[in-house]
């Protein structure tokens, strides 16, 4: 009856601890960090959902406060400032996109990895070629975006 009594008390420490923890561990935001604002951005890949494709936006003033998500299987990625927390400060970004698959022309040679190829057109991927743009404002803020293949 005693053990009993002690595992009790011991499962009980267990979760009063790990609850500790886990509020602990919540994000800080950086101090100098400007507010956010709530950002998606919906891709379309020659006018169908671009899936699993990476979306960079770099601020036009090359700030430090870029953005980046992945889009899920509705070509929509939320994006997150630092890779990590939810939306993007109010501004001008360019935008680029990314999506690479294994080639399949590619024939096995041990001492090459294994190539890939881009889904999109390159002058997508760049920054500094893309044509893709958005402004983030004060608010929701959804883009569309259009890219089209090699």
């Amino acid at each position: 009856m005693n053990i009993t009594f002690f595992q009790n008390r011991l499962i009980i420490l267990i979760i009063v601890f790990v609850l500790f923890f886990v509020g602990c561990a919540k994000d800080n935001v950086p101090s100098d960090m400007p507010s956010l604002q709530p950002c998606t951005i919906i891709v379309t890949l020659d006018g169908k959902p671009l899936t699993n494709a990476s979306i960079h936006c770099q601020p036009n003033d090359n700030g430090k406060w870029y953005g980046s998500g992945i889009t899920n299987d509705s070509g929509i990625a939320k994006i997150l400032t630092l890779s990590r927390y939810p939306g993007l400060v109010t501004g001008d970004y360019f935008v680029s996109v990314i999506k690479r698959i294994p080639d399949p022309n590619w024939t096995p040679k041990p001492e090459e990895g294994h190539p890939t190829i881009s889904v999109i057109n390159e002058k997508f991927s760049d920054e500094t070629t893309s044509p893709l743009k958005c402004t983030v404002t004060t608010g929701k803020n959804q883009f569309q975006l259009e890219v089209t293949t090699p």
